[in-house]
Protein backbone atom coordinates (compact mmCIF):
# COMPACT_ATOMS: atom_id res chain seq x y z
CA UNK A 1 0.00 0.00 0.00
CA UNK A 2 1.55 3.20 -1.32
CA UNK A 3 1.11 6.47 1.05
CA UNK A 4 -1.11 8.74 0.49
CA UNK A 5 0.96 11.83 0.85
CA UNK A 6 4.08 10.52 -0.66
CA UNK A 7 5.57 7.80 -2.80
CA UNK A 8 6.61 5.52 -0.58
CA UNK A 9 5.44 2.24 0.58
CA UNK A 10 3.95 1.90 3.98
CA UNK A 11 5.30 -0.29 6.39
CA UNK A 12 3.30 -3.26 8.44
CA UNK A 13 3.87 -0.83 11.33
CA UNK A 14 1.99 1.84 9.86
CA UNK A 15 -0.87 -0.01 8.22
CA UNK A 16 -1.25 -2.30 11.51
CA UNK A 17 -2.08 1.13 13.26
CA UNK A 18 -4.62 2.14 10.01
CA UNK A 19 -2.61 4.76 8.97
CA UNK A 20 -3.11 5.64 5.45
CA UNK A 21 -0.01 8.09 5.16
CA UNK A 22 3.60 7.46 6.51
CA UNK A 23 5.53 8.19 9.94
CA UNK A 24 7.72 10.63 7.63
CA UNK A 25 5.08 12.50 6.08
CA UNK A 26 3.10 12.67 9.80
CA UNK A 27 6.36 14.02 10.81
CA UNK A 28 6.68 16.67 8.20
CA UNK A 29 2.73 17.59 8.73
CA UNK A 30 4.19 18.64 12.80
CA UNK A 31 7.13 20.18 11.56
CA UNK A 32 4.67 22.63 9.23
CA UNK A 33 2.53 23.53 12.29
CA UNK A 34 5.67 24.14 14.34
CA UNK A 35 6.96 26.76 11.99
CA UNK A 36 3.85 28.76 10.81
CA UNK A 37 3.69 30.35 13.86
CA UNK A 38 7.37 31.62 13.07
CA UNK A 39 6.49 33.23 10.59
CA UNK A 40 4.21 35.52 12.26
CA UNK A 41 6.27 38.26 13.57
CA UNK A 42 7.62 38.95 9.25
CA UNK A 43 4.49 38.49 8.29
CA UNK A 44 2.95 41.45 10.13
CA UNK A 45 5.68 43.88 10.15
CA UNK A 46 5.55 43.00 6.14
CA UNK A 47 1.91 44.33 5.62
CA UNK A 48 3.36 47.83 5.48
CA UNK A 49 6.46 48.01 3.06
CA UNK A 50 9.21 50.31 4.21
CA UNK A 51 9.26 53.52 2.26
CA UNK A 52 12.36 55.58 2.13
CA UNK A 53 12.31 59.11 3.80
CA UNK A 54 13.02 62.20 0.90
CA UNK A 55 16.65 63.17 -0.05
CA UNK A 56 17.72 61.43 2.97
CA UNK A 57 17.74 58.00 1.94
CA UNK A 58 16.32 57.08 5.57
CA UNK A 59 13.51 54.96 5.96
CA UNK A 60 10.15 56.56 6.75
CA UNK A 61 7.59 55.62 9.42
CA UNK A 62 4.99 53.29 8.70
CA UNK A 63 1.89 55.05 9.86
CA UNK A 64 -0.07 57.71 8.80
CA UNK A 65 -2.65 58.20 6.54
CA UNK A 66 -2.04 57.13 3.10
CA UNK A 67 0.43 54.71 3.93
CA UNK A 68 0.28 51.54 1.49
CA UNK A 69 0.13 48.13 2.57
CA UNK A 70 0.80 44.83 0.55
CA UNK A 71 -3.01 43.65 -0.25
CA UNK A 72 -1.45 40.09 -0.31
CA UNK A 73 -0.09 39.55 2.93
CA UNK A 74 -2.97 41.35 4.66
CA UNK A 75 -5.44 38.95 3.14
CA UNK A 76 -3.06 35.99 3.64
CA UNK A 77 -3.31 36.91 7.47
CA UNK A 78 -6.77 38.20 7.76
CA UNK A 79 -9.85 36.00 8.38
CA UNK A 80 -11.34 33.52 6.54
CA UNK A 81 -15.19 33.98 4.79
CA UNK A 82 -17.84 32.15 6.48
CA UNK A 83 -16.88 28.67 5.86
CA UNK A 84 -18.09 25.91 3.33
CA UNK A 85 -16.85 22.39 2.95
CA UNK A 86 -13.52 21.17 4.69
CA UNK A 87 -11.53 21.18 1.58
CA UNK A 88 -13.63 24.84 -0.28
CA UNK A 89 -13.31 27.41 2.14
CA UNK A 90 -10.90 29.52 4.58
CA UNK A 91 -10.53 32.31 1.24
CA UNK A 92 -10.69 35.99 1.62
CA UNK A 93 -12.33 38.10 -0.93
CA UNK A 94 -9.87 37.34 -3.70
CA UNK A 95 -10.68 33.55 -3.24
CA UNK A 96 -7.05 33.62 -1.71
CA UNK A 97 -6.53 30.45 1.30
CA UNK A 98 -5.83 32.15 4.13
CA UNK A 99 -3.35 31.43 6.98
CA UNK A 100 -6.12 31.57 10.16
CA UNK A 101 -8.83 30.46 7.80
CA UNK A 102 -6.93 27.54 6.53
CA UNK A 103 -6.08 26.42 10.17
CA UNK A 104 -9.49 27.58 11.67
CA UNK A 105 -11.69 25.77 9.32
CA UNK A 106 -9.60 22.21 9.64
CA UNK A 107 -9.90 22.81 13.58
CA UNK A 108 -13.43 22.69 13.17
CA UNK A 109 -13.70 20.08 10.75
CA UNK A 110 -11.34 17.55 12.65
CA UNK A 111 -13.68 18.84 16.15
CA UNK A 112 -16.73 17.39 13.90
CA UNK A 113 -15.48 14.39 13.11
CA UNK A 114 -13.68 13.71 16.82
CA UNK A 115 -16.55 15.50 19.38
CA UNK A 116 -17.29 14.37 21.94
CA UNK A 117 -13.61 12.50 22.54
CA UNK A 118 -11.68 15.25 22.05
CA UNK A 119 -11.55 18.50 23.59
CA UNK A 120 -12.72 21.65 21.35
CA UNK A 121 -9.98 24.02 19.81
CA UNK A 122 -10.49 26.88 22.18
CA UNK A 123 -13.03 29.62 20.75
CA UNK A 124 -11.09 32.62 19.06
CA UNK A 125 -7.50 30.86 19.30
CA UNK A 126 -5.13 32.37 17.55
CA UNK A 127 -2.58 31.01 14.40
CA UNK A 128 -0.11 29.29 17.28
CA UNK A 129 -3.18 27.79 19.39
CA UNK A 130 -4.72 26.35 15.80
CA UNK A 131 -1.43 24.91 15.00
CA UNK A 132 -0.98 23.29 18.66
CA UNK A 133 -4.72 21.98 18.58
CA UNK A 134 -4.15 20.13 14.93
CA UNK A 135 -0.59 19.16 16.46
CA UNK A 136 -2.37 16.49 19.06
CA UNK A 137 -4.68 15.28 16.08
CA UNK A 138 -1.67 14.69 13.54
CA UNK A 139 -1.77 10.70 14.20
CA UNK A 140 -5.77 10.52 13.68
CA UNK A 141 -5.59 12.71 10.70
CA UNK A 142 -3.10 10.22 9.21
CA UNK A 143 -5.11 7.59 9.28
CA UNK A 144 -8.04 9.40 7.29
CA UNK A 145 -8.67 10.19 3.66
CA UNK A 146 -8.50 13.75 4.60
CA UNK A 147 -5.08 13.62 5.27
CA UNK A 148 -4.57 14.34 1.36
CA UNK A 149 -6.18 17.25 1.05
CA UNK A 150 -5.00 18.43 4.99
CA UNK A 151 -1.23 18.30 3.66
CA UNK A 152 -1.79 19.60 0.05
CA UNK A 153 -3.25 23.11 2.06
CA UNK A 154 -0.78 22.65 4.86
CA UNK A 155 2.16 22.49 2.56
CA UNK A 156 0.25 25.78 -0.07
CA UNK A 157 0.12 27.86 3.86
CA UNK A 158 3.98 27.41 4.07
CA UNK A 159 4.98 27.79 0.86
CA UNK A 160 2.85 30.90 0.83
CA UNK A 161 4.59 32.25 4.58
CA UNK A 162 8.18 31.57 2.82
CA UNK A 163 7.57 33.22 -0.21
CA UNK A 164 6.67 36.55 2.02
CA UNK A 165 8.89 35.89 4.71
CA UNK A 166 12.21 34.71 2.60
CA UNK A 167 12.70 32.79 5.78
CA UNK A 168 13.11 28.66 4.91
CA UNK A 169 14.35 26.50 7.49
CA UNK A 170 18.00 25.12 7.92
CA UNK A 171 18.80 21.39 6.77
CA UNK A 172 21.95 20.17 8.07
CA UNK A 173 24.14 16.89 7.02
CA UNK A 174 25.17 14.63 10.20
CA UNK A 175 28.57 12.69 10.30
CA UNK A 176 27.11 9.32 11.06
CA UNK A 177 25.91 7.16 8.56
CA UNK A 178 22.50 6.12 9.19
CA UNK A 179 21.87 2.03 10.22
CA UNK A 180 20.33 1.27 6.63
CA UNK A 181 24.80 2.48 6.05
CA UNK A 182 23.79 5.44 4.07
CA UNK A 183 24.81 8.95 4.63
CA UNK A 184 21.88 10.11 4.78
CA UNK A 185 20.58 11.80 8.13
CA UNK A 186 19.56 15.11 7.94
CA UNK A 187 18.35 17.77 10.69
CA UNK A 188 15.79 19.95 9.89
CA UNK A 189 14.52 22.89 11.64
CA UNK A 190 11.28 22.61 13.53
CA UNK A 191 11.52 18.76 13.43
CA UNK A 192 11.23 16.58 16.19
CA UNK A 193 13.04 13.92 14.27
CA UNK A 194 16.04 13.32 12.28
CA UNK A 195 15.33 11.88 8.66
CA UNK A 196 17.54 9.37 6.61
CA UNK A 197 16.65 10.68 2.89
CA UNK A 198 17.61 7.30 1.69
CA UNK A 199 15.61 4.86 3.78
CA UNK A 200 13.08 7.44 5.21
CA UNK A 201 13.98 6.06 8.96
CA UNK A 202 13.34 8.67 12.01
CA UNK A 203 15.47 9.12 14.87
CA UNK A 204 15.15 10.96 17.82
CA UNK A 205 17.85 13.12 18.89
CA UNK A 206 18.97 11.04 21.71
CA UNK A 207 18.76 8.04 19.77
CA UNK A 208 20.84 9.96 17.21
CA UNK A 209 23.18 10.47 20.43
CA UNK A 210 23.04 7.02 21.09
CA UNK A 211 23.98 5.88 17.72
CA UNK A 212 26.80 8.45 17.02
CA UNK A 213 28.42 7.16 20.05
CA UNK A 214 28.53 3.75 19.25
CA UNK A 215 29.37 3.95 15.12
CA UNK A 216 31.63 6.72 14.95
CA UNK A 217 34.84 5.62 17.21
CA UNK A 218 35.03 2.47 14.56
CA UNK A 219 34.57 4.55 11.68
CA UNK A 220 37.31 7.16 13.10
CA UNK A 221 39.51 4.27 13.78
CA UNK A 222 39.17 2.88 10.00
CA UNK A 223 39.83 6.33 8.62
CA UNK A 224 43.07 6.86 10.40
CA UNK A 225 43.85 3.09 9.37
CA UNK A 226 43.42 4.03 5.59
CA UNK A 227 45.28 7.08 6.36
CA UNK A 228 48.46 5.48 7.69
CA UNK A 229 48.10 3.07 5.21
CA UNK A 230 48.29 5.43 2.58
CA UNK A 231 50.97 7.32 3.87
CA UNK A 232 53.18 3.95 4.09
CA UNK A 233 52.23 3.54 0.19
CA UNK A 234 53.32 6.95 -1.06
CA UNK A 235 56.68 6.48 1.21
CA UNK A 236 57.08 3.60 0.14
CA UNK A 237 56.04 4.50 -3.84
CA UNK A 238 59.42 4.27 -6.28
Amino acid sequence: MTCATCTRTLLSAETAGGRVACFPCGMRLRAWLAELPRHLPILEASVYPERTGPRTGTRAGRSGAGTPVRTRVLSFLGPASPAGSPTAHHEDQDDAPTLRGTLGDWAAAVDAERRPARPAPPPGADIEALCGWLDRHIDWLCCTPQVTAFTTELRALVRTCRSITSVVPRRRSLPAPCPCGAFGLVEIDWSAYIECGACGRLLTGEEYDRHQAEVMPPLHRTALLLLANWNTREENAP
